[in-house]
């Protein structure tokens, strides 16, 4: 058992009358000293959780009812202390950030004569961040909000407001949310949440992956030598990750280090729509769409790895008068966009493909382009839709308030796939293994984040969370390892 007792005002007492004439005459007071009992030495949390002890008992060496008060205060190893409960039995929410807090104790104070004393323990803070669901909204001011619940514990609850509690001192988001993304260190070397948005001081915010601490932000003045408006659109996360403006300029992040974002090279004569890795080369190629010449292109960087300089068209793919709708792939990667031709109503489904093959011996290898239109179907998505395609060949598709579902064929019928929701569907994730559908809808206010098995949109797998604000993006961390 360990327990400190700090007698205040006992040896000063001794030093002041130690000098002074020993009359022989003594009268002592026995101190109704108290030892703590049913405490553990280590506590193991999770952030966010509340820290509940119920078993500390208190022993007096005299009278069994003094008055006490009590502290429990969690010390880092900077000296920050914060008293998180003043009750007997400790109930405090433990907002510090993952780690060790080994200067953490319990101050129990004889309030009749102001004696203190002290039982140390260690707290251990573990991340709640590492799998759950992420939420990234639109409020009615515009502010972004981000919204996660946890994958790793049965019901867990939806927390709000998660870059405000996590980051007291550093006021919000910005504003007009379009993107979350999550890097788990596959693609970047740096692993965290992405946060876009298209105005105000944080347009990129990149979040620690364990405590969502803010590490770094960026805005028009942190790109590197670069002047002039930024309001990304679009994040594509490959080798560090390439950055879609309004404009259709293509921003790059340094894949080292995933901290430098990089100015486009002027390319004359284009606006992209859309951009993503290429597969195997996603570091030196990406595909993209170009408004302006309305073809398909391939980016590649000939003279800095970190900035594309250099535009091929795929020529061999006939795309004029139409213009980019929507784009998906499917789990291997192969990029699947679709435009749409206004002048004859039709939808193009395509797929573009770049891989590697080796010599039966390694000894060398080459590229393996696969660049050809699919399906050419009457037109199924609306301007707004939101896609996803399944490994099954299964497209899903956002109609108003519902969702359809069709075959990757040019005759597949449309099935009408979901009923009716509360409002407008805003977006769709499927889950890691495919077997379930996230779907967002906003009635004007909330949003409703309904969980559809994959194979059965009759088969509704939880209770829809509700969510403040329209649902711009959903992103998930950790793999997808569903315990309900």
């Amino acid at each position: 058992m360990k327990a400190l007792y700090f007698l205040t005002g006992l040896l000063m007492a001794a030093g002041i009358f130690s000098c002074a004439e020993d009359k022989g005459n003594y009268d002592y007071a026995t101190l109704n000293t108290i030892t703590i009992k049913g405490m553990a030495d280590e506590y193991i949390i999770d952030q966010n959780d509340t820290l509940w002890v119920d078993t500390l008992r208190l022993d007096f060496a005299l009278e069994e009812n003094a008055k006490v008060g009590y502290e429990w205060v969690i010390r880092a190893q900077d000296g920050k202390a914060e008293v998180i409960s003043t009750a007997k039995n400790c109930g405090g929410r433990i907002i510090q950030a993952p780690g060790s807090y080994s200067q953490s104790y319990l101050c129990v104070t004889d309030l009749t004569n102001d004696l203190k004393y002290y039982y140390p323990f260690r707290l251990t803070v573990n991340t709640p961040y590492k799998i759950g669901l992420y939420i990234l909204s639109e409020m009615a001011d515009g502010t972004a909000r981000l919204s996660m619940q946890r994958r790793d514990k049965e019901n867990a609850p939806l927390i709000n407001n998660l870059f405000e509690l996590c980051n007291p001192d550093l006021g919000t988001l910005g504003k007009k949310p379009v993107q979350l993304a999550y890097c788990d260190g596959m693609y970047v070397s740096t692993t965290g949440l992405l946060v876009f948005c298209q105005e105000g001081d944080k347009k990129i915010s990149l979040l620690n992956s364990e405590s969502l601490l803010l590490e770094r932000y960026w805005n028009e003045s942190s790109i590197e030598n670069y002047s002039g408006p930024f309001e990304p659109v679009l994040y594509n996360c490959d080798m560090g990750g390439t950055v879609l403006d309004r404009e259709g300029r293509v921003f790059t992040f340094n894949y080292s280090s995933n901290k430098t974002l990089y100015a486009p090279v002027k390319l004359e004569n284009t606006r992209f729509s859309w951009i993503v890795g290429g597969g195997s080369l996603a570091s030196s190629l990406n595909y993209a769409y170009d408004e302006e010449s309305q073809q398909f292109v391939m980016l590649e960087n000939t003279k800095n790895a970190l900035q594309f300089d250099q535009l091929k068209l795929i020529d061999t793919l006939d795309t004029k008068g139409q213009t980019f709708r929507a784009f998906t792939s499917n789990s291997e990667q192969v990029l699947y966009p679709v435009l749409y031709d206004p002048s004859t109503g039709v939808e193009h489904y395509y797929e573009l493909n770049c891989g590697v093959e080796y010599a039966p011996d390694w000894s060398d290898y080459w590229y393996v382009y696969i660049h050809k239109e699919k399906v050419a179907r009457q037109a199924v998505m609306e301007e707004s839709s939101v896609c996803l395609l399944s490994d099954m060949d299964y497209w899903y598709v956002s109609k108003g308030n519902h969702i359809v579902r069709y075959f990757f064929s040019a005759t597949s019928n449309v099935e009408e796939w979901t009923p009716e929701l509360e409002g407008k569907v805003t977006a769709l994730m499927f889950d890691y293994e495919q077997e379930r559908i996230f779907v967002a809808a906003y009635d004007g206010t909330k949003s409703y984040i309904h969980e559809f098995s994959a194979a059965d949109a009759n088969q509704e797998l939880a209770e829809p969370l509700e969510v403040e604000g329209r649902v711009v993006s959903m992103c998930v961390a950790g793999k997808w390892d569903w315990i309900y």
